[in-house]
């Protein structure tokens, strides 16, 4: 460790949170001196550090006070402390917690190397925001200041903070701009708010909300900021996004130096789904879509499914890419036991997976936010794949519905299940009886290579992490942990595990609320190892009897008082007294570690087998 450069010690505390580099910086001075200038480069001021500095600005004592100050690249204004929680009489407009300008420009004098200043958690950013304009800050290339529901665009504050950035046109690299009806008639120096844009001689990353114009506003950013390399356009006008010079009628290639788009739009219209395809490889490594009101289904019934085809292979191509589809209010055309749904789902898949060598998890979802998700991670060589049952909000609380799974098996699959390592369900829990066991048994039968598979809050089956990974294509060997956390399993899911997973060799589960006499036959499992069961302590009786009965014939009996720390032996059956809880687990043998939790509903959801809590106790054999 003492041979590492100082550049190494640098990338391990930027990872770190600053609890941590502080408590780092405690090890030996050859680690403070690291801790500090990465600890250093960002300053938060709250309400109680403005006071102290106010105390400090006024005295000869200020250099020492500030003597990290160059040190600073981030200053971040924060108005709410835990100790304003405590007071609530203290306000953010109180003298004392809010910078004099003398005093605010006396700050930044000691603060030379700001590169970034956020007022975005501060109740005095309209106040801030003006001391910017009589600074002089030499090395800044970002001020966060807006908060749109806070500082309406009407009343000014949103002007200040333009006319803040403009001051710094010369050296600020990112840039966020609402365009809105009050904002589009700002007029500085005489030009607008777009024509403004063309000074900005070294921006490189633009944030861009539209919520104003139908025109081509995508082409005019591109045509006045040649030089961003990051563009996030989010519009609540389609239109907005033809990129066509009106004068020449001529489509306009993205800029050359863009490396990140990002697009938010209600939908995306065939003319710009076809811009999107012609030009999607020009330079951009990085593309992010989310389209917020309409529906995956949807968008290929107008765009068509070759053009949709074509889009989501030249997105496939990238090494990072979104593309997501939303609907939030109620409507359908194309009912869910229809599967030519999910044919055209599939194949949307398999083109946006293209030639890839990557294992991909899939999320099946319903509620009433349907979405539907394709993205890929080259950090990770990860495909994640999210698809929304979008009937699915029709559903009555009195009549669930019963989900089909109509997804190709692993011999019609072009998408290959094989590649599928991770499969999750997230639907209301008034389905959950209905469809668990359609889902486990579409991922036992077909993805062989599969290494978690997830119900929601209610089942996790994993391997474990202290184990060795199984042979590939062999599911029996990749499963080897089985997590109920809602309680206890029901006799069907118990059997399918039986059938598919019988070298399981870990079990956690607990008492169910409702359910106060169980009786759980595990001798199917011939390698079970370990058993967690929590008993759940959240009724007024906590008292329970724990029964073991094995194949040999023997029978061992465990009482637990609620109070005591241990589980007690019980030597005749007829002695048992009234317990709250019973519960019955028949076993092949007595090697099973068997380890009883008294605990809550919240620790079975979140319960680690690896850091067991206090409340843990281990049942002799």
């Amino acid at each position: 460790m003492d041979n590492l450069p100082n550049e190494v010690y640098h990338r391990i505390f930027d990872h770190l949170r600053r609890p941590e580099i502080q408590t780092c910086s405690l090890v030996c001075k050859r680690l403070n001196v690291v801790a500090t200038q990465v600890y250093g480069k960002k300053l938060i001021i709250d309400n109680e550090k403005v006071q102290n500095a106010k105390i400090y600005l006024a005295r000869d004592t200020a250099n020492k006070y500030f003597k990290h100050g160059h040190l600073v690249r981030k200053l971040i204004f924060k108005s709410m402390t835990e100790s304003m929680w405590i007071n609530p009489q203290r306000t953010p407009s109180d003298i004392s917690t809010v910078f004099l300008l003398d005093e605010f420009l006396s700050l930044l004098k000691y603060l030379p190397n700001i590169e970034e200043i956020d007022f975005t958690k501060s109740d005095d950013y309209t106040t801030y925001i003006s001391y910017l304009r009589d600074a002089s800050l030499q090395h800044i290339k970002k001020i966060s200041g807006l908060q749109c529901k806070r500082y309406s665009c009407q009343n000014g504050s949103y002007k200040n903070y333009l006319s803040t950035c403009f001051r710094y046109r010369g050296t600020l690299t990112s840039l966020t701009l609402e365009y809105t009806k009050d904002t589009k008639g700002y007029i500085f120096h005489g030009v607008g708010v777009l024509d403004m844009l063309s000074q900005f001689k070294n921006l490189k990353k633009l944030v861009f909300n539209n919520s104003c114009s139908d025109n081509e506003i995508m082409f005019q950013i591109q045509a006045i900021c040649p030089q961003l390399t990051e563009l996030t356009f989010n519009s609540k006008y389609e239109g907005s996004l033809k990129a066509v010079d009106q004068k020449t009628e001529a489509v306009v290639k993205p800029n050359k130096n863009l490396q990140h788009l990002s697009i938010i739009s209600l939908s995306l219209s065939i003319d710009y789904t076809k811009y999107l395809t012609s030009f999607i490889e020009d330079g951009l490594s990085t593309v992010n879509i989310q389209v917020t009101t309409t529906r995956l289904y949807d968008w290929v019934e107008t765009v068509g499914i070759e053009n949709g085809l074509k889009l989501m292979t030249k997105l496939g191509r990238l090494n990072d890419v979104n593309i997501s589809f939303t609907r939030i209010y109620k409507t359908r055309k194309i009912y869910m036991f229809n599967t030519s749904k999910m044919t055209r789902w599939f194949q949307l898949v398999n083109a946006f997976k293209g030639s890839k060598k990557a294992f991909c998890d899939v999320t099946f979802c319903g509620s009433a936010r349907m979405q539907n998700t394709f993205e890929y991670d080259t950090l990770n060589n990860q495909l994640s794949l999210v698809h929304g049952f979008d009937d699915a909000e029709d559903y009555d609380d009195k009549e669930p519905i019963l989900l089909k799974f109509t997804l190709p098996d692993k011999s019609i699959a072009t998408i290959g299940p094989e590649i599928i390592n991770r499969l999750e369900l997230r639907i209301s829990s008034v389905w959950v009886d209905f469809n668990i066991l359609n889902f486990l048994e579409y991922g036992f039968k077909n993805c062989i290579n599969l290494q978690c598979l997830e119900v929601e809050s209610y089942l996790v089956i994993q391997g474990c992490t202290e184990e060795k990974i199984g042979a590939i294509d062999d599911i029996q060997n990749n499963l080897n942990m089985v997590h109920f956390q809602s309680g206890a399993p029901t006799t069907d899911v118990l059997d399918m595990l039986y059938t598919y997973l019988p070298d399981i060799e870990y079990l956690i589960f607990g008492s169910a609320d409702s359910n106060y006499t169980m009786r759980l036959d595990l001798t199917p499992f011939k390698s079970l190892k370990r058993c967690y069961f929590i008993l759940q302590q959240d009724s007024m009786d906590k008292s329970a009897s724990i029964n073991f009965e094995y194949q040999d014939g023997k029978e061992k009996w465990y009482y637990y008082d609620g109070k005591s720390k241990e589980f007690s032996v019980v030597q005749d059956k007829l002695t048992f007294g009234y317990y709250c809880q019973s519960f019955t687990f028949l076993c092949n043998n007595n090697d099973i570690e068997f380890t009883v939790c008294s605990n809550s509903n919240y620790s079975l959801l979140n319960f680690n087998m690896d850091k067991l809590p206090d409340t843990c106790y281990h049942i002799p054999k």
